[in-house]
């Protein structure tokens, strides 16, 4: 294949991670929406029900370290394709949920299971595979679609005003079976064979990238097999490895204790369901276009990229906090626009920073450690959200929380350092 096919090939990669993302993360962006309805309906606490989520932030925390290896080892058409009908199949079953157990289980633990097969890290490792210099606007086109699944929030709202909450999450998986499905299975694949366990067949070319010559080692950092590039347990060994795993663990927290409360904190305020859900839906396109900022940090740097996403995150939830005035929501909107981007912003700037730093035919499994940071921090801020409000009957000591936690990340990523691992 010439180097010319690769490149457009690559393209196609980028575009339909996007569309996978977008719709096949839209039950995450849509879980505000779905919140607020099943409050009105079962009357459960916050913390009960916003503990949903927080399960599946867990489940996905424990799942996205094996998907990482799964994919390494069979590669995405197989991963992609189990993960979505395991998906559309756990929506199904949520839809028909009766008590707080059952969903749990089904959006707890099945959907969020299908979720991460159809998540940031396999179309990460196939995209820096096909990408494997200046990575971080291809990551920044696909994983926008992270971002623009939480503008499918607008069509659960209008779904759940009309037909129900059963039947928004019956759409979404119908949306999962016949356009992220057949997508994944036509398209996805590496651009050269990946190894499986009994090793490379003879006459393929390996993907692994071998250590640059004279790469200088952390004390304790073992060189391991020439040629063999980073491997989780060589990763884990580095303090660079724990410095960005905080930093993904602390941005899970800040962004999933504000995405799974915002619209309860709105409606709260006074303003309507459907405003609320639109912000959320307003978020989701800016956040696109900040993800789609992803050149940016190829540009001024992984730290720079990422701390202008962080503190524009913290000053969005400032923002939020001074919505309180449904009739001028000028801060709501400053919110929903400023939120986006800086979150869109920190997604592609972290995700480079890792494959910057540890380059590999193992970083699948790598990505997905940091994937189980990421959403370890996920499920605890939610959780943190809800019980504050039943304990203190206001928001506002939780969001000051996920600001500090925005801001303590970007300073791990500095310290982490990618900036010199790029001149190595």
């Amino acid at each position: 294949m010439s180097v010319k096919r690769r490149w457009h090939y690559g393209w196609v990669i980028v575009a339909v991670s996007f569309i996978s993302m977008f719709i096949g993360l839209g039950p995450r962006g849509s879980f505000p929406i779905f919140y607020v309805a099943m409050l009105e309906e079962f009357h459960w606490t916050r913390a009960g029900t916003a503990g949903v989520f927080s399960i599946g932030m867990l489940t996905a925390a424990i799942t996205m370290p094996i998907v990482g290896t799964l994919f390494d080892r069979y590669g995405p058409k197989l991963l992609m394709g189990i993960g979505s009908v395991v998906l559309a199949l756990g929506l199904a079953a949520a839809s028909r949920t009766g008590d707080i157990w059952q969903l749990y289980i089904s959006y707890g633990i099945v959907v969020t299971a299908g979720m991460s097969c159809v998540s940031v890290v396999p179309h990460t490792a196939i995209i820096t595979n096909w990408f494997t210099t200046r990575s971080g606007r291809a990551i920044g086109l696909a994983t926008s679609g992270m971002g623009g699944s939480y503008a499918i929030a607008i069509l659960s709202q209008y779904v759940t005003s009309n037909y129900g909450w059963r039947n928004g999450y019956l759409v979404l998986g119908i949306l999962v079976a016949v356009i992220v499905l057949p997508l994944v299975l036509a398209f996805q694949r590496l651009r050269t064979p990946s190894p499986s366990a009994s090793g490379e067949r003879a006459g393929e070319r390996s993907t692994a990238m071998p250590a640059p010559q004279g790469q200088r080692l952390e004390k304790g950092n073992p060189p391991g097999k020439a040629g063999e590039g980073w491997t989780l347990r060589r990763a884990m060994r580095t303090s660079r490895f724990w410095m960005v795993f905080l930093a993904f663990f602390l941005s899970g927290y800040a962004s999933f204790l504000i995405g799974t409360h915002q619209v309860a904190f709105n409606v709260d305020m006074g303003y309507s369901q459907f405003l609320a859900a639109s912000m959320v839906g307003l978020f989701g396109i800016v956040n696109t276009f900040g993800r789609m900022g992803g050149f940016l940090s190829d540009r001024i740097g992984r730290e720079g990229a990422y701390s202008m996403g962080a503190g524009g995150s913290a000053v969005a939830i400032m923002l939020l906090l001074l919505a309180r005035n449904p009739l001028n929501p000028f801060f709501l909107y400053g919110w929903a626009l400023l939120f986006g981007l800086g979150i869109g912003l920190m997604g592609p700037s972290i995700l480079a920073t890792t494959a910057d730093l540890f380059k590999g035919r193992h970083l699948g499994a790598i990505i997905g450690f940091m994937g189980l940071g990421f959403n370890a921090g996920g499920a605890l801020g939610p959780w943190v959200g809800g019980y504050i409000y039943d304990v203190l009957g206001k928001y506002d000591t939780a969001f000051y929380s996920a600001i500090a936690a925005a801001v303590l990340s970007a300073m791990f990523i500095w310290v982490a350092a990618p900036r010199k691992a790029r001149r190595e």
